[in-house]
């Protein structure tokens, strides 16, 4: 057998199913920054406020569940695809390693002792989810993920998601998050026969065919 590699794969840009603005942009917001002077967010005009100082390809969200935004049905996503396995290797021999990693800061009141805001961290290979992590403000200045998968099938995607509870999370003006220094990396393996085998196979049953005929 042969083992063939692939990595480290790498995600390090998020992205946002539903983001954009609330009836006071500089008040209700998700979105990924484009602009730090002014700050902006998706590419749009409108200037926000934040607590913070975020870099370029920051995620910053502001007041997510008001009546002038709901953004807690979004998705903040990093996904790597992975490279397609030949059709001649070996069943039960494919290997997939994944870690995540972020840094996180969170601004205005927490929600409760017991319900605070939040980000729940997800990390799926293909679709079976491996590890989770809720980052709650007040206790948590980062978010990391890993899981692997030991001699299974092929999986196409990894996958790390980030949402917000609903009913407890970000739905007060003052409370805020912003996400950065994130990265998604991949490695796995999986085998295939080694020529020499596959080539003496075939000349075997071309062997057992002629005794046939």
């Amino acid at each position: 057998m042969t083992t063939v590699t692939f990595g480290p794969l790498s995600d390090d840009s998020a992205s946002i199913n539903v983001s954009g603005f609330g009836s006071s942009p500089s008040g209700d917001y998700l979105g990924i920054v484009v602009n730090t002077a002014p700050l902006q967010i998706d590419a749009g005009s409108t200037t926000v406020g934040s607590d913070f100082a975020p870099g370029l390809g920051d995620v910053i969200g502001r007041d997510l569940a008001s009546t002038g935004a709901d953004f807690t049905n979004s998705v903040i996503s990093w996904q790597v695809d992975l490279p397609p396995v030949p059709a001649n290797f070996i069943p039960g021999t494919f290997n997939v390693t994944a870690t995540f990693a972020s840094q996180l800061e969170f601004g205005g009141a927490v929600f409760s002792s017991t319900q605070p805001n939040a980000l729940n961290f997800e990390l799926l290979l293909g679709v079976s989810s491996v590890a989770t992590f809720q980052a709650q403000s007040g206790n948590h200045t980062s978010a990391t993920l890993s899981g692997n998968q030991v001699s299974g099938d092929p999986v196409t995607t990894v996958t790390v998601t980030a949402t917000f509870p609903n009913g407890n999370s970000f739905n007060a003006d003052s409370e805020q998050f912003r996400l950065f220094s994130d990265s998604l990396v991949v490695e796995g393996s999986f085998q295939i026969p080694e020529p020499s085998t596959a080539l003496l196979g075939g000349l075997a049953l071309l062997g057992l065919l002629r005794r046939r005929r």
